[in-house]
């Protein structure tokens, strides 16, 4: 059963769906109770104080919770056991100090391409070219190695963020 938030100055739907236990706002701004909400405010994130945000159950998976604010966590699966970075990827902007590169390698190591800085000699690990060409090369891309518009759009879109 939904319940009803009254925004207050500052509030977005970001804000309120970290408070109510939801990782995506789009969550709460899609949800069927809030279609009166979406034709008030065409843009989602532009709220008034005063709007009321209806908040849908959070979905409980029993195991699977990761907390919002978490930075860490461990993944063991039989023997293997691997401790993880939470909620670190960079993003995938050429606007970026980096264009996008520590954002790429990041998306790249989360949908199994091993990458590895350029200076480091692992003969079972690639630079960010080798990986994003193994990467085109799966999706039938032009195999260029280069982190431009096309393969970049391609990886937000396979990695889904």
């Amino acid at each position: 059963m939904a319940s009803a938030h009254t925004v207050v100055a500052g509030d977005t739907l970001y804000t309120i769906a970290q408070q109510n236990g939801f990782p995506n706002w789009r969550t709460i701004s899609d949800h069927a109770s809030n279609t009166a909400l979406r034709a008030l405010r065409l843009n989602p994130h532009v709220l008034h104080p005063g709007d009321i945000v209806q908040i849908p159950e959070v979905p409980k998976r029993p195991g699977l919770e990761v907390p919002l604010d978490a930075h860490t966590a461990t993944l063991q699966a039989q023997q293997l056991k691997r401790d993880l970075d939470v909620g670190r990827l960079n993003p995938l902007l050429v606007t970026t100090t980096d264009q996008g590169a520590s954002g790429a390698k990041g998306r790249l190591r989360n949908i199994g391409f091993a990458v590895v800085d350029v200076d480091v000699d692992e003969p079972s690990q690639f630079d960010l070219a080798e990986a994003l060409r193994r990467f085109q090369s799966e999706q039938q891309l032009a195999t260029s190695g280069l982190l431009d518009a096309a393969p970049r759009d391609w990886l937000q879109q396979v990695h889904g963020s």
